[in-house]
Protein backbone atom coordinates (compact mmCIF):
# COMPACT_ATOMS: atom_id res chain seq x y z
CA UNK A 1 0.00 0.00 0.00
CA UNK A 2 1.38 3.42 -0.97
CA UNK A 3 0.69 6.47 1.21
CA UNK A 4 0.91 10.09 0.25
CA UNK A 5 0.34 13.43 1.87
CA UNK A 6 -3.14 14.77 1.41
CA UNK A 7 -3.91 17.09 -1.50
CA UNK A 8 -7.18 18.99 -1.99
CA UNK A 9 -9.73 16.95 -4.00
CA UNK A 10 -10.22 18.39 -7.49
CA UNK A 11 -12.84 15.95 -8.75
CA UNK A 12 -10.88 15.06 -11.90
CA UNK A 13 -8.08 12.84 -10.59
CA UNK A 14 -7.32 9.88 -12.84
CA UNK A 15 -7.70 6.34 -11.63
CA UNK A 16 -5.43 4.54 -14.07
CA UNK A 17 -2.40 2.80 -12.60
CA UNK A 18 -1.51 2.75 -8.94
CA UNK A 19 -2.86 5.72 -7.02
CA UNK A 20 -1.37 6.42 -3.59
CA UNK A 21 -3.59 6.07 -0.55
CA UNK A 22 -3.69 9.41 1.23
CA UNK A 23 -3.91 9.87 4.98
CA UNK A 24 -6.87 12.13 4.34
CA UNK A 25 -8.72 9.27 2.65
CA UNK A 26 -8.17 7.11 5.73
CA UNK A 27 -9.60 9.87 7.93
CA UNK A 28 -12.64 10.11 5.65
CA UNK A 29 -13.01 6.34 5.75
CA UNK A 30 -12.97 6.29 9.58
CA UNK A 31 -15.58 9.05 9.74
CA UNK A 32 -17.91 7.13 7.42
CA UNK A 33 -17.21 3.93 9.40
CA UNK A 34 -18.25 5.70 12.60
CA UNK A 35 -21.37 7.33 11.14
CA UNK A 36 -22.34 4.62 8.62
CA UNK A 37 -23.93 7.47 6.73
CA UNK A 38 -22.25 9.47 3.94
CA UNK A 39 -24.31 12.59 4.52
CA UNK A 40 -23.48 12.87 8.23
CA UNK A 41 -19.84 11.96 7.57
CA UNK A 42 -19.55 14.69 4.92
CA UNK A 43 -21.06 17.17 7.37
CA UNK A 44 -18.48 16.22 10.02
CA UNK A 45 -15.63 16.59 7.56
CA UNK A 46 -17.00 19.87 6.15
CA UNK A 47 -16.92 18.68 2.54
CA UNK A 48 -19.61 17.96 -0.04
CA UNK A 49 -21.05 14.46 0.00
CA UNK A 50 -20.12 13.73 -3.66
CA UNK A 51 -16.49 14.66 -2.92
CA UNK A 52 -16.47 12.35 0.10
CA UNK A 53 -17.97 9.49 -1.91
CA UNK A 54 -15.34 10.01 -4.61
CA UNK A 55 -12.52 9.78 -2.04
CA UNK A 56 -13.92 6.53 -0.66
CA UNK A 57 -14.18 5.10 -4.21
CA UNK A 58 -10.57 6.05 -4.87
CA UNK A 59 -9.54 4.34 -1.64
CA UNK A 60 -11.37 1.17 -2.69
CA UNK A 61 -9.80 1.29 -6.14
CA UNK A 62 -6.32 1.50 -4.66
CA UNK A 63 -6.99 -1.29 -2.18
CA UNK A 64 -8.73 -3.43 -4.76
CA UNK A 65 -11.56 -4.25 -2.32
CA UNK A 66 -14.82 -2.76 -1.16
CA UNK A 67 -14.75 -1.33 2.35
CA UNK A 68 -18.46 -0.49 2.48
CA UNK A 69 -21.63 -2.20 1.32
CA UNK A 70 -23.89 0.58 0.11
CA UNK A 71 -27.57 0.50 -0.66
CA UNK A 72 -30.10 3.28 -0.93
CA UNK A 73 -31.14 2.49 2.65
CA UNK A 74 -27.97 1.63 4.54
CA UNK A 75 -24.16 1.66 4.65
CA UNK A 76 -22.27 -1.20 6.30
CA UNK A 77 -18.62 -2.15 6.68
CA UNK A 78 -17.43 -5.15 4.72
CA UNK A 79 -15.08 -7.65 6.30
CA UNK A 80 -12.02 -5.91 4.72
CA UNK A 81 -13.52 -2.61 5.91
CA UNK A 82 -13.72 -3.82 9.49
CA UNK A 83 -10.08 -4.89 9.30
CA UNK A 84 -9.09 -1.51 7.89
CA UNK A 85 -10.69 0.38 10.80
CA UNK A 86 -8.05 -0.63 13.34
CA UNK A 87 -5.22 -0.42 10.82
CA UNK A 88 -6.27 3.07 9.71
CA UNK A 89 -6.54 4.28 13.30
CA UNK A 90 -3.05 3.00 14.04
CA UNK A 91 -1.59 4.66 10.94
CA UNK A 92 -3.29 7.97 11.67
CA UNK A 93 -2.17 7.91 15.29
CA UNK A 94 1.41 7.34 14.12
CA UNK A 95 1.09 10.19 11.65
CA UNK A 96 -0.30 12.50 14.36
CA UNK A 97 2.52 11.53 16.70
CA UNK A 98 5.12 12.17 14.01
CA UNK A 99 3.65 15.58 13.19
CA UNK A 100 3.48 16.53 16.87
CA UNK A 101 7.10 15.44 17.33
CA UNK A 102 8.28 17.56 14.42
CA UNK A 103 6.31 20.56 15.66
CA UNK A 104 7.76 20.13 19.16
CA UNK A 105 11.24 20.01 17.66
CA UNK A 106 10.50 23.17 15.70
CA UNK A 107 9.68 24.93 18.98
CA UNK A 108 12.76 23.62 20.76
CA UNK A 109 10.82 21.11 22.87
CA UNK A 110 12.30 18.01 21.27
CA UNK A 111 15.82 17.19 20.23
CA UNK A 112 19.30 17.23 21.74
CA UNK A 113 21.37 19.88 23.49
CA UNK A 114 25.06 19.41 24.30
CA UNK A 115 25.95 22.03 26.89
CA UNK A 116 29.27 22.63 28.61
CA UNK A 117 30.42 24.61 31.62
CA UNK A 118 33.79 26.29 31.47
CA UNK A 119 35.61 25.31 34.66
CA UNK A 120 33.99 26.99 37.67
CA UNK A 121 30.84 28.27 35.92
CA UNK A 122 28.57 25.42 37.01
CA UNK A 123 27.08 27.29 39.95
CA UNK A 124 24.75 30.24 40.39
CA UNK A 125 23.01 31.66 37.33
CA UNK A 126 24.21 29.00 34.84
CA UNK A 127 22.82 26.23 37.04
CA UNK A 128 19.54 28.17 37.34
CA UNK A 129 19.34 28.49 33.54
CA UNK A 130 19.85 24.74 33.13
CA UNK A 131 17.26 23.90 35.82
CA UNK A 132 14.69 26.19 34.20
CA UNK A 133 15.41 24.78 30.74
CA UNK A 134 14.97 21.21 32.03
CA UNK A 135 11.65 22.15 33.63
CA UNK A 136 10.34 23.84 30.47
CA UNK A 137 11.61 21.21 28.01
CA UNK A 138 11.81 17.82 29.73
CA UNK A 139 11.78 15.96 26.40
CA UNK A 140 15.04 17.54 25.21
CA UNK A 141 18.00 15.19 25.61
CA UNK A 142 20.40 17.35 27.62
CA UNK A 143 24.08 16.40 27.88
CA UNK A 144 26.23 18.37 30.35
CA UNK A 145 30.02 18.46 30.64
CA UNK A 146 32.68 20.57 32.34
CA UNK A 147 35.71 21.69 30.33
CA UNK A 148 38.41 24.30 30.48
CA UNK A 149 37.61 27.58 28.72
CA UNK A 150 39.83 26.93 25.73
CA UNK A 151 38.56 23.39 25.25
CA UNK A 152 34.97 24.66 25.45
CA UNK A 153 35.67 27.27 22.79
CA UNK A 154 37.30 24.77 20.44
CA UNK A 155 34.52 22.21 20.87
CA UNK A 156 31.88 24.88 20.34
CA UNK A 157 33.46 26.20 17.17
CA UNK A 158 33.95 22.66 15.81
CA UNK A 159 30.33 21.68 16.58
CA UNK A 160 31.16 19.08 19.23
CA UNK A 161 28.94 20.99 21.69
CA UNK A 162 26.03 23.36 21.06
CA UNK A 163 26.51 25.99 23.78
CA UNK A 164 28.71 26.71 26.78
CA UNK A 165 28.94 28.95 29.83
CA UNK A 166 32.13 31.03 29.86
CA UNK A 167 33.95 33.58 31.94
CA UNK A 168 33.70 36.86 30.09
CA UNK A 169 35.00 38.54 28.09
CA UNK A 170 34.98 35.58 25.75
CA UNK A 171 37.38 37.19 23.29
CA UNK A 172 37.19 38.35 19.70
CA UNK A 173 35.43 35.40 18.09
CA UNK A 174 33.12 36.59 15.30
CA UNK A 175 31.68 33.11 14.85
CA UNK A 176 30.29 33.03 18.40
CA UNK A 177 27.45 34.92 20.06
CA UNK A 178 27.53 35.56 23.79
CA UNK A 179 24.92 36.62 26.35
CA UNK A 180 25.90 37.80 29.82
CA UNK A 181 23.88 35.82 32.36
CA UNK A 182 25.43 36.96 35.65
CA UNK A 183 27.94 39.21 37.35
CA UNK A 184 29.76 37.47 40.21
CA UNK A 185 31.61 39.24 43.06
CA UNK A 186 34.94 37.63 43.88
CA UNK A 187 36.01 36.64 47.39
CA UNK A 188 39.23 35.35 48.92
CA UNK A 189 39.41 31.82 50.30
CA UNK A 190 41.88 31.93 53.19
CA UNK A 191 43.34 29.20 55.39
CA UNK A 192 42.17 29.70 58.96
CA UNK A 193 45.83 29.67 60.06
CA UNK A 194 46.60 32.55 57.72
CA UNK A 195 46.78 36.00 59.35
CA UNK A 196 44.14 37.34 56.91
CA UNK A 197 41.50 35.02 58.38
CA UNK A 198 41.21 37.42 61.34
CA UNK A 199 40.12 40.28 59.05
CA UNK A 200 36.54 41.09 58.08
CA UNK A 201 37.62 42.28 54.62
CA UNK A 202 40.78 42.04 52.55
CA UNK A 203 42.50 44.26 50.02
CA UNK A 204 44.27 43.44 46.78
CA UNK A 205 47.57 44.47 48.39
CA UNK A 206 47.07 42.01 51.26
CA UNK A 207 46.14 39.14 48.90
CA UNK A 208 49.11 39.92 46.64
CA UNK A 209 51.44 39.46 49.61
CA UNK A 210 50.21 35.92 50.29
CA UNK A 211 51.02 32.63 48.51
CA UNK A 212 48.31 32.08 45.89
CA UNK A 213 46.90 28.71 44.87
CA UNK A 214 45.78 29.12 41.30
CA UNK A 215 45.49 27.30 37.95
CA UNK A 216 47.58 27.21 34.79
CA UNK A 217 46.69 29.96 32.33
CA UNK A 218 46.67 27.65 29.28
CA UNK A 219 43.76 25.69 30.79
CA UNK A 220 41.46 28.72 30.94
CA UNK A 221 43.12 31.87 29.55
CA UNK A 222 39.85 33.81 29.60
CA UNK A 223 39.10 33.38 33.29
CA UNK A 224 42.81 33.59 34.23
CA UNK A 225 43.19 36.99 32.55
CA UNK A 226 39.85 38.31 33.78
CA UNK A 227 40.33 37.45 37.44
CA UNK A 228 44.05 38.23 37.72
CA UNK A 229 43.47 41.60 36.07
CA UNK A 230 40.41 42.38 38.20
CA UNK A 231 42.09 41.49 41.51
CA UNK A 232 45.75 42.29 41.01
CA UNK A 233 46.94 43.96 37.81
CA UNK A 234 44.55 46.89 37.80
CA UNK A 235 45.91 47.82 41.26
CA UNK A 236 49.52 47.45 40.16
CA UNK A 237 50.18 44.15 41.95
CA UNK A 238 51.33 40.73 40.76
CA UNK A 239 50.18 37.42 42.27
CA UNK A 240 52.60 35.02 43.98
CA UNK A 241 51.43 31.69 42.55
CA UNK A 242 52.87 28.81 44.58
CA UNK A 243 50.67 25.93 43.45
CA UNK A 244 48.36 25.12 40.55
CA UNK A 245 45.16 23.07 40.79
CA UNK A 246 42.72 21.92 38.12
CA UNK A 247 39.42 22.87 39.80
CA UNK A 248 37.99 25.47 42.16
CA UNK A 249 37.52 22.85 44.84
CA UNK A 250 41.14 21.82 44.42
CA UNK A 251 42.20 25.46 44.72
CA UNK A 252 40.22 25.94 47.92
CA UNK A 253 41.60 22.75 49.46
CA UNK A 254 45.06 23.75 48.28
CA UNK A 255 45.18 26.74 50.62
CA UNK A 256 45.30 24.32 53.58
CA UNK A 257 48.62 22.89 52.44
CA UNK A 258 50.16 26.25 51.55
CA UNK A 259 48.59 28.29 54.36
CA UNK A 260 47.83 30.66 51.53
CA UNK A 261 44.85 32.05 49.65
CA UNK A 262 42.88 31.58 46.46
CA UNK A 263 40.08 33.49 44.75
CA UNK A 264 36.62 32.20 43.90
CA UNK A 265 33.19 33.62 43.16
CA UNK A 266 30.75 34.48 45.94
CA UNK A 267 28.44 31.69 44.73
CA UNK A 268 31.23 29.14 45.07
CA UNK A 269 31.98 30.44 48.55
CA UNK A 270 28.36 29.90 49.58
CA UNK A 271 28.24 26.38 48.18
CA UNK A 272 31.74 25.00 48.84
CA UNK A 273 32.50 24.46 52.51
CA UNK A 274 35.97 23.15 53.32
CA UNK A 275 37.00 22.65 56.94
CA UNK A 276 39.91 24.90 57.83
CA UNK A 277 39.12 27.46 55.11
CA UNK A 278 37.20 30.74 55.51
CA UNK A 279 36.02 33.23 52.91
CA UNK A 280 36.63 36.94 53.13
CA UNK A 281 35.10 39.65 50.91
CA UNK A 282 37.18 42.35 49.27
CA UNK A 283 36.93 45.98 50.26
CA UNK A 284 35.21 48.31 47.83
CA UNK A 285 35.45 48.42 44.91
CA UNK A 286 34.80 44.68 44.97
CA UNK A 287 36.36 42.85 41.99
CA UNK A 288 33.76 41.12 39.84
CA UNK A 289 33.60 38.83 36.84
CA UNK A 290 30.88 38.22 34.29
CA UNK A 291 29.58 34.81 33.24
CA UNK A 292 28.17 34.43 29.74
CA UNK A 293 26.39 31.87 27.60
CA UNK A 294 28.01 31.35 24.19
CA UNK A 295 26.75 29.63 21.04
CA UNK A 296 27.66 29.56 17.36
CA UNK A 297 26.40 32.60 15.47
CA UNK A 298 25.24 30.48 12.53
CA UNK A 299 23.40 27.89 14.66
CA UNK A 300 19.70 27.88 13.72
CA UNK A 301 18.75 25.05 16.09
CA UNK A 302 15.38 25.69 17.79
CA UNK A 303 16.74 23.97 20.92
CA UNK A 304 19.69 26.37 21.16
CA UNK A 305 17.34 29.28 20.52
CA UNK A 306 15.11 28.04 23.34
CA UNK A 307 18.10 27.85 25.71
CA UNK A 308 19.06 31.43 24.88
CA UNK A 309 15.48 32.59 25.44
CA UNK A 310 15.43 30.87 28.84
CA UNK A 311 18.69 32.59 29.78
CA UNK A 312 17.41 35.97 28.56
CA UNK A 313 14.23 35.59 30.59
CA UNK A 314 16.13 34.75 33.79
CA UNK A 315 18.47 37.70 33.24
CA UNK A 316 15.50 40.05 32.76
CA UNK A 317 13.83 38.63 35.87
CA UNK A 318 16.94 39.09 37.99
CA UNK A 319 17.21 42.73 36.88
CA UNK A 320 13.52 43.52 37.50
Amino acid sequence: MVFAAAAPPTGDEGTEGEQPVELRQLRYFLTVAEELHFGRAAEREHIAQPALSQQIRRLEQELGVQVFDRTSRRVQLTEPGRLLVDLARGLLDQADDAIALVRQAGHGKEGRLRLAYANGTDRGAPAAVVDQFRAERPRVELTLSTQYDEECRIQLQEGAIDAAFFWMPLGDFNDLNCLRVATEPLVAAVAERNRLAALAEVTAEQIAAEPLVWFARHWSPGSWDTIITSVFLRHGYSPQVVAEEVSQEGMVRGVLATIGVTIVTATTARQLNVEGVVYRPFVEPVPKVDVGLAWRADDSSPVVKALVQTAEHLVETSLA
